[in-house]
């Protein structure tokens, strides 16, 4: 290979003017950096999105239960207090029992004004027997009624004896029917006074028609078991009858099934008999207002030869 300085002059400045363009071109094309479109912005994870307004949102929606009002039951516990470190503890004094404060709860329900049938007191309105020979046995019927005449429905009505309980309810009409299947002597009771219990004899083909009044609020005192009172009937002469009783002041009432009374002096009365052989039941009823009643009757046999016989 022939040395640059032993060329000819205008031949090494010909290769020195091609080294300088090629060397000039690589530099430029190897370190300049071209220029391109600008680089698109960064990407996030998830693109921001430009929140579009839409219809406005509903409105809250208020429950159909109407609110209540609370009343006081437990008391909910007193809220914990985390201790201090450093804290002593104060000292526990025994009690035998801890009271509990009440919490809120649903309201409890207005107290019934009513009183209940178990704690009424009752009287006899009437009483009346009758005979109906189609029965098998004998029949307690009648209404019961509160103290404004009033007829009450679901009042139990007992006609008991020893070992014998038939009851029945009072229908919307305050009206009961009570069979019993054997005659004999019964107690009937209205609800639960017993205080006010009739002692009443049935035979064969009997029906006692019996009605009763609810006493009002002044007579619904409960009588002691010391002062429960007692009236009896008493065969003064001939038909006449009279009464007997320890206590005074008491209202008497008479009745009878068959016949008419007609009264005497003192509370005493005088039976007419009638002209149908038959038994007939006389009672009194002697009534004290809210100190008490009580009640005695007596069964008159007319026979069939006109003579009269008293049970």
């Amino acid at each position: 290979m022939i040395p640059l300085t032993k060329l000819p002059p205008d031949v090494q400045k010909a290769i020195l003017t091609l080294i300088v363009i090629s060397g000039g071109a690589t530099v430029t094309s190897c370190c300049v950096p071209p220029i391109c479109d600008p680089a698109p912005p960064p990407r996030s994870a998830t693109p921001a999105r430009t929140p579009l307004i839409f219809d406005p949102p509903p409105p809250p929606q208020i429950s159909s239960t109407p609110a209540r009002s609370p009343v006081i039951c437990d008391i909910p516990p007193s809220p914990r207090v985390s201790p201090s470190p450093s804290a002593t503890p104060p000292p526990r004094t025994p009690t035998a029992s801890r009271t509990m404060p009440p919490i809120i709860c649903d309201p409890m329900p207005p107290p019934s004004t009513q009183t209940p049938a178990a704690q009424r007191r009752f009287q006899i309105k009437r009483l009346q027997m009758t005979t109906d020979n189609t029965l098998k046995g004998a029949a307690v019927r009648g209404s019961i009624y509160d103290a404004q005449g009033q007829p009450l429905s679901g009042v139990r009505v007992r006609v008991q004896t020893a070992g014998t309980i038939i009851d029945a309810t009072t229908d919307r009409g305050g009206s009961y029917f009570i069979r019993v299947s054997e005659p004999g002597n019964y107690s009937i009771i209205v609800g639960d006074d017993k205080n006010s219990a009739l002692p009443l004899q049935l035979k064969q083909f009997d029906v006692a028609h019996i009605d009763w009044s609810a006493l009002g609020p002044t007579s619904q005192l409960l009588l002691p078991l010391a002062e429960i009172r007692t009236v009896d009937i008493l065969w003064n002469d001939s038909l006449t009858f009279g009464i007997d009783t320890a206590w005074q002041g008491a209202r008497f009432r008479w009745s009878v099934s068959g016949g008419q009374l007609i009264e005497e002096a003192d509370g005493a009365v005088t039976w007419e008999p009638p002209d149908n052989p038959g038994r007939y039941l006389l009672q009194v009823i002697a009534d004290w207002g809210a100190a008490g009643i009580a009640v005695d009757s007596m069964v008159l046999t007319v026979n069939d030869d006109a003579t009269i016989t008293f049970a």
